[in-house]
């Protein structure tokens, strides 16, 4: 998703916008961060695997859905453009969605860290 994103608002927007306060959108896709939180706040036993989720969408404007319904900072980061940009980011997202295009369906996978911790008695 970042890959069809982050280089749209780019070429027809700005990055520099004023965003609310947030963490880094992929603070706990680390391992090490995910353990030194969960330690700090009681669990042990914490084990982390890696894995893909694969999300199929019939166009651009699915994808555009998907951003929208499941992503916070990016369309906050969106809707902070001018009218003109914004209309030209969404523009620019459906078609670069379509690099993605497999078949009758666009395909996008994303990456996902599952951390199973357990409570100590």
């Amino acid at each position: 998703m970042w890959r069809i994103v982050l280089p749209t608002i780019q070429e027809f927007g700005t990055l520099d916008v004023p965003l609310l306060s947030a963490p880094p959108p992929f603070r706990f896709a680390e391992p090490a961060e995910c353990g030194r939180v969960l330690t700090e706040v009681g669990f042990a036993g914490i084990t982390a695997t890696s894995h893909t989720n694969r999300w199929t969408g019939r166009d651009g404007q699915a994808v555009l859905d998907l951003l929208y319904q499941s992503i916070v900072q990016a369309p906050l980061l969106i809707e902070a453009q001018t009218r003109e940009a914004r209309e030209k980011i969404r523009v620019g997202i459906r078609a670069r969605a379509e690099e993605y295009r497999r078949g009758d369906h666009l395909e996008l996978r994303f990456p996902y860290l599952l951390v199973t911790p357990t409570k100590p008695r």
